[in-house]
């Protein structure tokens, strides 16, 4: 069953279990999931009196410093931070954004904060990308104050590998920002923060970065009483192109633009693609971004989704974003017969049981 605790964003402290009257959720890998969750407003906050409820009601949803987790069987499946709240009545509606969003709003600065007017850089070379994204992890928790502080559990950094990177101060490096260029350069890791109750019953996420994965599901969807419903896909073609270029640091003829390109075959038509990468200077991640871009939407990208039930079996407790799924269909009106094999890219769910997949072909 599903408990809901508000929890101190720095430090995990459980602050109050609540129960939310509806609400709903979603998971993401490689982005950023969200969440809105509905309470009488009566039950959040504690005292003796109106004006010590009332201020213990606004300390418990104070934006950003709060995080509410919903949880299946006391386990987190959902950490959001409180983005913003909205009163109707007597009711008021949270909503909620996955840890990653703060990443948008912390830079590569470090201790000694701004200085462009000289040289200051953050560095990194001969490593691999997943180690580079842990750097850039490491780094948005190093600032003046203890508010830079995270209950974040960073991966390895240091290991060696053939990439370079360079953020230089005057650029304004946005962490997220960077963290996206790592995801869509060639070999680019998956990246995942997933809570947890730590040793002391604290809240905490792990950064999980590089290639993804965990026990594989399997479900046969042809059976007589399948135990999945729902199951269909969307076909975007929006992010089709066969040439594309990856456009980095520059003006005019110092433009910084890599080319890579798939030739066209029957009556498909030509679609040229330009992907911004506004801080980099190196030609050959630049040269990279353009060839994962071009593997990857080359072809319309299918994204299927499926129901499945929290107590099910399997259930959600053995869900992790990045792992396996297979499913097989057979007499299908679109897919062919047979085991078809997805992962996981995220989840989302309400109050119920129900839990929806959201899973990319492999």
């Amino acid at each position: 069953m599903w408990t809901y605790w508000i929890c101190a964003t720095t430090t995990g402290k459980k602050l109050a279990k609540v129960e939310p009257t509806s609400g709903s959720f979603s998971r993401r890998m490689n982005g950023v999931g969200s969440g809105s969750h509905e309470f009488v407003s009566s039950s959040l906050g504690l005292g003796g009196t109106v004006a010590a409820r009332r201020a213990s009601r606004l300390d418990l949803t104070r934006t950003w410093a709060r995080t509410l987790v919903q949880c299946w069987d006391d386990v987190p499946k959902y950490a959001g931070l409180i983005d913003g709240k909205s009163r109707k009545g007597n009711s008021v509606t949270i909503s909620t954004v996955e840890m990653r969003e703060v990443f948008k709003y912390r830079t590569t600065f470090g201790l000694n904060g701004y200085s462009g007017f000289e040289d200051g850089k953050f560095e990194h070379k001969d490593q691999s990308l997943a180690s580079i994204a842990g750097q850039l992890l490491w780094v948005l928790m190093v600032g003046r104050t203890a508010n830079w502080q995270l209950p974040l559990i960073l991966p390895p950094r240091g290991m060696a590998g053939t990439q370079d990177r360079s953020y230089h101060d005057f650029n304004l490096p946005i962490v997220e920002t960077e963290l996206n260029a790592i995801q869509d350069a060639e070999g680019g890791p998956d990246i995942d923060f997933e809570p947890s109750w730590a040793a002391d019953g604290t809240l905490q996420w792990t950064s999980r970065v590089g290639d993804l994965s965990g026990n594989t599901l399997e479900w046969n969807l042809a059976a007589a009483a399948p135990v999945l419903t729902d199951f269909g896909f969307v076909e975007d073609g929006n992010a089709q192109g066969n040439i594309f270029y990856a456009v980095g640091n520059g003006s005019d003829r110092d433009l910084k633009v890599a080319t890579s390109t798939s030739l066209l075959a029957g009556d498909d038509v030509a679609l040229e693609r330009i992907l911004q990468y506004s801080q980099e200077r190196n030609r050959t991640v630049l040269q990279g971004n353009a060839n994962e871009a071009r593997n990857t939407f080359q072809k319309a990208t299918r994204q299927y989704s499926l129901s499945m039930q929290a107590d099910g079996s399997p259930g959600l407790s053995k869900v992790r974003l990045g792992q396996t799924v297979r499913t097989y269909t057979q007499d299908d009106d679109w897919l062919a017969d047979g085991w078809q094999t997805h992962r996981v890219v995220g989840f989302s769910g309400d109050l119920t049981s129900t839990i929806k997949l959201q899973l990319q072909p492999q």
